[in-house]
């Protein structure tokens, strides 16, 4: 039996979603006729800009805001009276175009204490691009080195595939079919590692395996490789910085949530054992940052099979590596897909949270430990894949929302 409907006997939890604004950090100075201020505090963005500073000078009672900008990047500058849970900020003046220098505007309100904050406004909007050729769910993604997003296996109404398609970035865009994975299988991993190739483990096929198959997209062709130790299905993986690659959690043969980490050196075709994840758990996504250095693993569902909002951090340092705990998603959920975009952000897109598929996309910032709600997919959907590709866009790729067939739904974000 396909482990995830384990979730059909199990208790149910309510989505739970709360909006964070993101605050400036620093603490506000009095501003008094005469008196100069200086404040440093976090640029505050939508989404977050990462250690950027705002400055602010005071002169004659009246304040003056600057922040290093970047060229052809619009900014609103917005001003609260407060900054507590029931928040409100304003608009201070008009958008601004950055210049690459630093871009200044003045309060004319004299007096007053106040909180600033510069929202980066991005495009930050969902379009539709090609569908995929072979309507499924349950599938993996991941961008290749030649600027083109993989669709690897997956599961159709009925069934469990081996199909690879290959999606060239464009208005809509184009598919083409490619050599197909030699083992037909669904809720696998996938990863593009540091090596150019990409790296399929675990899955359904129909029961959890251990296998391992390795994809060249310049010669279009696969190679089996040691399988993982642990056989699994509904894992994630991760990719190093020194070109190891990361199986993680998952759900086992017995229908075990797991913590299990094994790690995979590519030179020796060998698999070793790497510091477990804190909390054991299957369903989940995780994204890793562009620098390899750092893999988010968000969601899920936990050992008694309820929807996890859990965000835990995994450093790879000399292979075992080290977690850390971060601030919870904002939503429940598990069959999630997520990507890290160029921004620096780290995005969670989708799911299910054992009620409904959902639609959410909520952003977390590591710089501040926080969480934004970004504009909805425009499809409801769980058992997506996600990539981030070349061009910084975040592709959701795939899924099923329960009724209507999405399967083949293609949608692009723009940070």
């Amino acid at each position: 039996m396909k482990s995830r409907f384990i979730r059909l006997a199990a208790k149910s939890l309510a989505s739970m979603r709360r909006t964070h604004s993101t605050r400036a950090s620093g603490k506000p100075t009095g501003i008094a006729g005469g008196l100069v201020g200086l404040l440093l505090a976090w640029l505050a963005c939508l989404p977050p800009a990462q250690g950027q500073k705002l400055v602010l000078t005071a002169t004659n009672g009246a304040a003056r805001i600057g922040w290093f900008s970047v060229p052809g990047q619009s900014y609103q500058l917005q001003w609260a009276a407060e900054v507590n849970t029931k928040i409100s900020w304003f608009d201070l003046g008009l958008p601004v175009v950055g210049t690459g220098t630093t871009n200044y505007i003045s309060d004319p309100v004299v007096g007053n204490r106040r909180f600033y904050r510069v929202l980066r406004r991005g495009r930050q909007v969902w379009e539709t691009v090609a569908n995929m050729p072979t309507e499924r769910d349950s599938l993996g993604a991941a961008a290749g080195a030649d600027g083109r997003i993989y669709a690897i296996g997956g599961e159709p109404a009925g069934g469990f595939l081996d199909t690879v398609e290959a999606y060239t970035p464009g208005t809509p865009g184009s598919w083409a079919t490619m050599a197909s994975m030699p083992t037909p299988r669904y809720d696998l991993a996938v990863v593009a590692g540091k090596d150019g190739r990409i790296y399929a483990m675990g899955g359904f096929a129909p029961e959890v395996v251990a296998t391992l198959e390795v994809y060249t997209p310049s010669t279009d062709s696969w190679e089996t490789k040691a399988s993982m130790p642990t056989a699994r299905g509904w894992l994630s993986a991760a990719a190093g910085p020194d070109g190891r690659i990361y199986a993680i959690g998952g759900v086992d043969v017995s229908n075990n949530a797991l913590a299990t980490v094994e790690v995979y050196t590519p030179s020796s075709d060998s698999w070793a054992t790497a510091t477990s994840m804190p909390t054991a758990r299957a369903g989940f996504a995780a994204a890793t940052t562009a620098d390899r250095l750092t893999t988010y693993a968000v969601g899920g569902w936990g050992a008694t099979w309820l929807p996890l909002n859990t965000l835990e951090v995994f450093t790879p340092n000399a292979g075992a590596g080290t977690w850390a705990t971060k601030a919870v998603m904002p939503s429940w959920r598990g069959q999630l897909s997520a990507a890290a975009s160029a921004d620096g952000l780290i995005y969670a897109i989708g799911g299910f949270n054992g009620f409904e598929n959902l639609s959410t996309v909520e952003a977390y910032t590591p710089v501040t430990d926080s969480w934004v709600t970004v504009p909805d997919l425009p499809t409801t959907r769980a058992d997506l894949a996600a990539a981030t590709g070349a061009d910084g866009r975040i592709y959701a790729i795939g899924g099923q929302d329960g009724t209507v067939v999405v399967g083949e739904k293609v949608e692009v974000y723009t940070p």
